[in-house]
Order: structure tokens, then sequence, then C-alpha cells
């Protein structure tokens, strides 16, 4: 979920298993929301969840707090996982400070993108719910170039329902279409709060509604006999009835008018915040600490694209199926790595990936692991990542792999993308298709300063007290045979390999 308010913003997640998972999300800061907001939700937050836990069997609830990139002297981002443990939700309240920062936009584009590495179950109800009064940052905002319009499709492809929850009427109100479209995109709802007194009546609603239609009837029901049911929250159960599905039409992107909504102007070369990989922190825009703009716009020779891409014109992207003759060489090559663990099977086809933007952040990060740590220091390894049929298109366009093995199955280092030495160990996680074919990716992967890992890392821990972070975990320290990478820069899936 995510509320916000000028000390502080936050989001609640939940999740329903035959059950539910849901998060929360609040801004912690915010010139038009006031301080009652956060204490509204600390107020009755131990409360709430003793409550859900007893009327919805096995449901887990997360916190996702944040500011601005401006408040990097303070954080920008806080993260509470999914839990069932009611104390764990009430310490990350209490002990999460105001911030002070900016008014508008704000960082939701980096609260999609960190949602996207919670704790969700696979097979059960998933729902974030965003709480706030103003619309996100556009790429260039960042060096990172985050696309809330790519991190809201992760979120879709992972199942998860957004509840957009817009708390402006003012001059901001062009925003409610952000919140509009992160419900449309989802099978969400879209939800104006009328005041922050109902935060409580509709982080209920919102949870009774994903468990199911009976109990959330039940739960308006109480509201009446007791008298409660006052017109404002009325209007809200009204709008949480409204359930419609996922809206997939693919000219979304151009249904609102606004300069912030449609990023093909989008083009300012200086961004104003960078991301340090090594401190897991954001700062002021600098050359010496960015992690991509130090490289854009120049005419550097290390990121050009590799000499055997095929040409792309003005294309940002393309897949390449490798001809067995035509492309003999590179056929033969991937295949000898592919049967070399998984000898028993038939390359149906290869295809090359081809993206300029996930290739040049890729090279980027490969520079930055050389700098700290010396030519070489990178550690770039080719491993394998088995997918599924139905994952294939985000990933492709999007490299968005990360997003695939965040449930249970497979996370055995940590919350992030796991890889392998051997095919034979990530075939087990390439589902087949209708037609018993399996999907494979071989992949370059930055390993850099390894560490052994752990199933509840959600990244790598300190080299030492104060420290940078470890670049990647492992299984074991001498020739491991499974990676887990915690970072989308750090991996560029270079085929794709179908297979039987």
């Amino acid at each position: 979920m995510l509320v916000r308010e000028k000390a502080g913003k936050v989001s609640r997640i939940f999740r329903k298993a035959e059950s539910e998972n849901i998060q929360h999300h609040h801004h912690t800061k915010g010139q038009r929301n006031p301080k009652g907001l956060i204490t509204k939700v600390r107020t009755n937050l131990k409360e709430t969840c003793h409550r859900l836990l007893r009327d919805i069997p096995n449901i887990r609830i997360g916190i996702i707090a944040h500011g601005d990139f401006c408040d990097n002297h303070n954080y920008v981002i806080k993260i509470q996982d999914l839990t069932s443990d009611v104390q764990k939700l009430v310490d990350f309240a209490a002990g999460t400070p105001a911030t002070g920062g900016g008014d508008t936009p704000e960082c939701y584009e980096l609260v999609l993108q960190k949602a996207q590495q919670l704790d969700w179950t696979e097979d059960s109800a998933k729902a974030l719910v965003v709480i706030g009064d103003c619309e996100p940052h556009p790429p260039s905002y960042t060096d990172q170039k985050i696309n809330w319009h790519d991190e809201l499709n992760a979120l879709k492809a992972m199942e998860v329902k957004v509840y957009g929850v817009y708390c402006n009427s003012g001059y901001l109100s062009r925003a409610e279409k952000f919140y509009e479209e992160l419900a449309e995109r989802t099978g969400g709802c879209l939800l104006k709060l009328a005041n922050f007194s109902l935060i409580t009546e509709m982080f209920l609603g919102v949870c009774y509604k994903e468990y199911n239609k009976e109990q959330f009837q039940a739960f308006t029901e109480e509201l009446k006999q007791g008298g409660n049911l006052t017109k404002e929250k009325a209007d809200l159960m009204k709008q949480l009835e409204v359930s419609k599905p996922a809206d997939d039409n693919v000219n979304y992107l151009k249904k609102y008018n606004y300069d912030w909504w449609d990023f093909d102007g989008d083009h300012k070369n200086t961004p104003l915040y960078s991301y340090n990989a090594a401190t897991d922190t954001w700062t002021t825009y600098s050359k010496t600490t960015s992690s991509i703009v130090s490289t854009v716009g120049k005419k550097d020779e290390k990121l050009k694209t590799p000499p055997h891409w095929a040409a792309m014109a003005r294309k940002n992207k393309m897949m390449v199926n490798l001809d067995q003759k035509k492309d003999k060489i590179e056929w033969d090559n991937v295949k000898m790595t592919f049967e070399g663990t998984l000898p028993q099977t038939t390359i149906i086809s290869i295809h090359r990936l081809q993206n300029k933007l996930v290739w040049k952040k890729y090279l980027t990060r490969k520079t930055e692991l050389d700098n700290d740590y010396g030519k070489d220091g990178c550690n770039e390894i080719s491993l394998f990542h088995g997918t599924t049929p139905d994952s294939l298109d985000n990933i492709t366009d999007k490299n968005t792999t990360s997003r695939l093995d965040r449930g249970k199955k497979g996370r055995v280092l940590g919350k992030g993308t796991h890889f392998s030495v051997d095919a034979s160990y990530s075939d087990s996680y390439a589902q087949p298709d209708d037609e018993d074919h399996k999907y494979m990716f071989l992949c370059k992967v930055l390993a850099g300063k390894p560490c052994p890992g752990k199933g509840n890392y959600t990244k790598p821990p300190q080299q030492f007290k104060d420290g940078p972070l470890y670049d990647s975990c492992v299984d074991i320290k001498k020739n491991p045979k499974v990676y887990c990478i915690f970072q989308d820069s750090q991996y560029y899936p270079e085929y794709l390999i179908e297979y039987v």
C-alpha cells in the first residue's frame, strides 16, 4: 500500500494464496498531505493487521515507504517485505521517519520497480495499493531511465493488481489519470480518497474484495449495521465494487494528452539524480557516480553494438533467427555450450536478442565494475536461465528476467534472478508450451565480487562494515554453479534457445 504525506509516503501490498498478498505503499512527504496520514496508518495498523489475519487465512502484508530522489540525505525508499508478522509491520511503520523534499512529481516509477522484487507467492491473489497525489517522473529524471509504463507492464505480467488511490482534487487533478491507468492496466480499481480518515476502511475493503465477494459484502454490511457508513465511506465502497478486466489496449500510451505521459519527447540529456550500485544509494547527478550518464550521448567505442549483430537502422531492439548454415559458427557455439550439460535434447531454434538500450546499460555496468576492481574485475561469464512461454515477450522486449523467479520456486540464494553454469539445472525451471517446446536464455552475466547467498536476501550484503555491497550471490564460493543477480544491468540475455 502506498500512502503519501508531507512527512513521508507509504505503500501497502496484499497477497492472497489460497490466501492473499497485499502491498501497501505510502509517501512520506508532500505539500498537500498532512502528517495525520502516517499517524493514522500507524495508529490503526496493529488492529487492522490482526483483524485481517483472523479473517483471511495466510494473508501477508508489506509496506513500501518513500520520499523522492531529492530526499537521498534521509532515504528515498524503505521496504518491509510481505509478512504475516504484525510486530514487524508495526515496528517498520514506527521506525520510518518523515522526509521533507519536493512536491511533484514523485518517484512512483521506482516504487513500481521495487514492488516487483517483493516475496510474492506464486498462484495467489496479489494486490499493490498505491496512494498518492501526483504523477511519476519521466525516464530522463535519473540515470537509470526508469519508465513507469514498463514497470507497470511487468507487474501486470506478474498478475499483480494495482489499486490507484488518488488523494488530490486541486491543481494536480490531471495526475488522477496516472492512478486510473494503474488500475485499468492491471484489473485493479481507481479509488478517490475523500479524506485520510478513510485509510483503514479503504485498506480493509481492498483486502476483502481480493479475498472473496462474500467477505467484502459482509464488511460493507458491518459498516451499515454499526451506523458507520457515512456518505464518504459509502462512496468508497461503491468504487470498490467496480470490477474491470485488465485493459490490453496496445494504444493506451496515447490515451492521455499530457507531456509527462508520452515519453516520445523525453530527450533530456542530463539527469538530475544518479544511482550508486555499490552503496545502494541515490545522489545528485555527477559523472563520477552515475552508472549510465557518463556514456550517454558520447561516441564511446566501448558502447558500440557487437560487430556480429544484424543492421538495426533506427530500431532499438530486434530478434534475429539464426540460420544453421548462414550463421554456422555462431549457431554451433551456442549449441555446443547448451548441449555440454544437456545433451539429450534437440534444438528447434536459436534467436539472437539485439536491444541497444539494455546492451548499453550492461556495458556501462561492466565498465563500472572494471573501474572498481581493475581489468576484468567485472567477472563476466555466460550462464543459463530457464523461463516460461508466457514470459517470453516481456523478457525479450524489456529484459525483465529478474521478475521471473521472485516467487518461492528457485529462490535459493536471494530475491534476485538466478542463473546456472549448467543448462541441465536451468532446464528444471523451463516450462514446456502446448507443443512441449521449452525455452532457455544464454546470458552474459557480470558476477563481480560474489559471496554466498541466502534465500531472504533482497540485495547482497556488505563486503565489510560500512563498505560497498558484494555484486552477486553464489551457492558455493569455490567453483559456484548457481548465481543470483540483483541488478538488471548486470546481465544481458544474449540468445533464446527453443528446444525439446
